[in-house]
């Protein structure tokens, strides 16, 4: 019948929209994942871990194809200085981007090296005064950072953050990049970390995408709502409201990792589990979309 195919058409527009939040937020991923990746793997940062462990460097050269870096030319401090250049470019040009972070591990200790933030995402972003740097022993959870391989990223979101690190940005709405850093010898020397504000790109895409007469849930990993979105404007949940209290029939899709990444009730309701990074990482969210007009 008519109304038959109406439903089912809407319905489809229901699953198109959510697919383009996703799309984009993988899109958004696959950016952030790759910043991390160039500010690691630029020399630069080689010249700094150099700098730091100048018994890693034989001669205290180190050579780059057929360039070499006298490192013994230029203080630690100054390479330092450059690496806050490059960070403070790299935030200039992503008004998305949060923080933008190098951090020295030498256990049991952390030091951040140089940091780069905006308090706000739309706020020009400012060099952190050295003092105010941390400096302190690390969370042991963060243990896993010393698994990681030269050229993998991990993902997280703010909101499973350690209590202990160091960050202003607990939201589940804020993604976080973690690249790990060696020495020339092959050690673990620490981290590159860029904190994205997706809340904003959130916001982007309502605007862009069309999704009249529907109503949108953002969760965390537990399905924890963290944004509602209806009749154009959003709202940031505290985070203690789960997804499922609102929606009884998606308990499995975020209580059983296995019961698959999709649900729809072919009507009305259509939500996705969307895995960000790979296996190790924890960057999970939810995505769940119902029609709330039908007229």
């Amino acid at each position: 019948s008519g109304r038959e195919a109406l439903t089912e058409a809407r319905f489809e527009s229901l699953i198109d929209f959510t697919r383009d939040l996703e799309l984009n937020l993988r899109f958004e991923t696959r950016e952030l994942v790759q910043d991390a990746l160039f500010i690691t793997d630029f020399p630069l940062m080689r010249a700094i871990t150099a700098s730091c462990r100048p018994s890693t460097v034989k001669d205290g050269i180190i050579q780059r194809g057929t360039n070499s870096i006298d490192i013994a030319e230029v203080s630690s401090e100054e390479w330092i200085e450059r690496q806050g250049t490059l960070l403070d470019g790299l935030l200039e040009a992503n008004p998305a981007y949060l923080v933008a972070t190098t951090v020295h591990f030498e256990t049991p200790n952390m030091t951040e090296l140089v940091r780069t933030e905006r308090l706000a995402a739309g706020l020009r972003p400012r060099r952190v005064p050295k003092q105010q740097l941390f400096s302190g022993a690390h969370p042991n959870k963060d243990a896993e950072f010393f698994a990681l391989r030269r050229g993998e990223v991990i993902l997280t979101t703010g909101d499973q953050l350690d209590e202990n690190v160091p960050t202003k940005n607990r939201s589940a709405l804020t993604l976080i990049a973690v690249c790990p850093v060696f020495d020339e010898t092959g050690e673990f020397f620490g981290i590159n970390a860029l904190e994205h504000d997706l809340r904003g790109r959130l916001e982007e895409l309502f605007l862009a995408i069309n999704h009249d007469g529907m109503e949108v849930f953002i969760t965390n990993s537990t399905g924890q709502i963290a944004l509602i979105h209806r009749e154009g404007e959003s709202v940031i949940q505290s985070g203690k409201q789960s997804i499922v209290s609102e929606f009884p029939q998606l308990k499995n899709l975020f209580t059983d990792l296995e019961a698959g990444t999709e649900f729809g009730d072919q009507k009305s309701l259509y939500a996705i589990r969307v895995p960000l990074g790979d296996s190790r990482s924890q960057a999970y969210f939810g995505i769940v979309t119902r029609l709330i007009s039908t007229d």
